[in-house]
């Protein structure tokens, strides 16, 4: 008996949320830049004609995903009024939360965040609006400095240290790789960033 249209449609839908899903989690661990169409259809395991029936091109794929990411992925706004440290610890609870959280694609769009910085073609102006969190954070760091709330140090490397911490976290909530992995809490990480009390 064939397939009624509303069927189908359906079919499709799932087809081209899986080509989606799977982009998401390619461009958030490899980057957008190492990222081709070819590795998205293995990826989705579809022919590359599938592909192009839902999309013209990788960008176009990127551009739809980047409707789907929300205003309230991060308190950015929030953050950004925020004194120094507690601004850069509202971002940080909003990031180790999500890692708490069952899987979704919240935590590829927060990858996505912290690897803004070293994507070249997400630096585009077409693409720099949606990727506040590394430069508020960024700017949150040398805000607590000043604070004397924050360890002394460049901030860009205190950023990257950080970055890298988060980065892998997130990479093991999205890959699964260990089961047992005990995820960081803010607090760890406050520890980490706090200036270190005066004797």
């Amino acid at each position: 008996m064939p397939k009624r249209p509303e069927q189908n449609k359906a079919i499709q839908e799932k087809r081209r949320q899986d080509i989606k899903d799977k982009a998401l989690r390619l461009f958030a661990i490899q980057g957008f830049d190492e990222i081709s169409v070819d590795d998205i259809c293995k990826a989705a395991k579809c022919a590359h004609g599938l592909f192009y029936h839902y999309y013209a091109s990788r960008e176009e794929l990127f551009s739809d995903l980047l409707k789907d990411m929300g205003d309230d992925l991060l308190p950015l706004t929030e953050a950004k009024s925020e004194p120094g440290f507690s601004g850069l610890r509202l971002l940080l609870v909003q990031i180790t939360s999500s890692l708490q959280e069952k899987l979704t694609n919240k935590q590829s769009y927060l990858l996505l965040h912290l690897n803004f910085h070293k994507q070249r073609e997400l630096q585009k102006a077409v693409y720099k609006k949606h990727f506040g969190l590394y430069q508020i954070m960024k700017e949150k760091i040398k805000e607590g400095q000043k604070e004397g709330a924050l360890i002394a140090g460049d901030p860009e490397e205190i950023l990257e240290s950080l970055a890298m911490l988060l980065r892998g976290q997130l990479i093991t909530k999205i890959e699964a790789k260990e089961k047992g992995f005990k995820y960081l809490s803010e607090d760890v990480l406050e520890l980490m960033i706090q200036k270190s009390a005066q004797f």
